[in-house]
């Protein structure tokens, strides 16, 4: 018999990928496109990531440093903060797994701005979390007052989409914000 995958993630709907830019050209006509979803580029690497790319090709038998130190000081030091204070990971997606995995129970609410990310419903649902989506102002802004006041003592998580944005301090804000 084979091993069933969990209720919460079988009830998880289907991943529908984007049309590839090459796709979209057939499908068209045009000469060409460009794909901005997936956070894609068009642009090739500038010459100085591709040479590190390359340099570091020749290390790929060899585990990296799994708390990428370097990467941690060298922003730590440009934002103002200490190595402790930066999280690094696999994207942005490998960041929230980390973070739910780590501070988010069965059963435990789980505050976000919605529409927003579409993986903060799945994460919480994969979890057994429960979600708390909070809707947009009518201009499509996150409404942190709402975002705010819908925090409980049992938070232990609060996704805000856009890093520029934050609520003022208050009882209610949850002791790991910083």
């Amino acid at each position: 018999m084979l091993p069933r995958p969990r209720p919460a993630v079988t009830a998880l709907p289907l991943y529908k990928p984007g049309k590839s830019a090459e796709a979209a050209m057939a499908e068209h006509a045009l000469d060409s496109a460009i794909k901005l979803a997936s956070n894609e580029n068009p642009f090739d690497p500038l010459p100085s990531v591709a040479a590190a790319l390359a340099s570091g090709a020749l290390l790929t038998n060899r585990y990296p440093d799994h708390r990428a130190t370097a990467v941690r000081e060298t922003l730590a030091a440009r934002l103002g903060r200490t190595p402790e204070h930066i999280a690094v990971g696999v994207g942005s997606v490998g960041l929230l797994q980390q973070l739910f995995l780590t501070y988010v129970d069965p059963g435990q609410p789980v505050v976000y701005g919605w529409r927003s990310f579409e993986a903060y419903p799945i994460y919480t649902q994969t979890v057994a979390g429960v979600a708390v989506p909070v809707p947009n102002r009518p201009d499509e802004t996150l409404d942190m007052e709402a975002i705010t006041a819908a925090v409980t003592p049992d938070t232990p998580l609060v996704l805000v989409t856009s890093p520029k944005t934050r609520p003022a301090r208050s009882s209610r804000t949850p002791r790991w914000w910083l």
